[in-house]
């Protein structure tokens, strides 16, 4: 039986993408690998102004398209960063941190994200007093699949960090979830509100609401236009 939760994709949410244009994006990123980002102008006063932090981070479901990016900022402002990763993705996360030349800086923390048991070790083992989630399926169809991780685990996650004493806990979920359409975006609604309920362990939390990133946005396309029948180039 599928996991609760429903949605649709809608071939008209997407006529707003070029591909030229994510193609270049992506380009772009590969040839600046390794180098600092570049600060526009305009906010160069605003960023530098940003103050100095210390301490340290654990990170789950940061292997990801996004999750590299918080990796390497965290790393670049000085945090000390534990990535906590499933035993398969070890090998593939070394080769990114590599690419990106900050693989003395990041310490992976091999586990199970199913397990509460693992979790709660990594956070007593790190002492982190910040936990950074961005749990996420990769699957667009598979309702079971998005229930487990979205929800199942991002869940597991929030009461280890809660019976661990995490002082600090930042969620990315989907900025769909002001108006759910996608399973997913039904799943990380709910894990907001576990966050928001007013417990006396005092643990303060953080929500990020991203706009639709790239490869998902493509995969979503071609899933459309598969449906319809269309030949898919691949």
């Amino acid at each position: 039986m599928a996991a609760p939760g429903g949605g649709r994709l809608w071939s008209q949410a997407w006529q707003w993408f070029n591909e030229k244009s994510a193609r270049d994006e992506v380009n772009d990123l590969k040839a600046n690998v390794g180098k600092l980002p570049a600060v526009p102008e305009p906010v160069k006063e605003v960023y530098q102004g940003l103050p100095q932090v210390s301490g340290s981070v654990l990170c789950f479901g940061c292997t990801g398209y996004i999750g590299e990016a918080v990796v390497f900022d965290a790393v670049r402002r000085g945090l000390k960063v534990t990535v906590f990763v499933r035993e398969q993705s070890a090998a593939r996360f070394t080769g990114t941190l590599k690419e990106l030349k900050i693989e003395d800086k990041v310490v992976l923390y091999k586990g199970d994200v199913t397990s509460q048991e693992e979790i709660e070790k990594a956070m007593q083992d790190t002492k982190a007093p910040c936990v950074i989630s961005l749990l996420a399926s990769p699957q667009i169809t598979d309702e079971q699949n998005i229930f487990d991780v979205d929800y199942t685990a991002s869940h597991t996650v929030v009461q280890a960090a809660r019976n661990c004493g995490v002082k600090q806990f930042i969620y990315c979920s989907d900025t769909g979830v002001y108006q759910p359409a996608l399973c997913c975006q039904f799943h990380k609604l709910r894990i907001e509100g576990e966050l928001m309920r007013c417990l006396p362990d005092g643990m303060q939390w953080t929500v990020i609401r991203p706009t639709t990133y790239h490869p998902y946005v493509v995969s979503a396309i071609v899933l459309d236009e598969a449906r319809q029948g269309k030949d898919i180039s691949l």
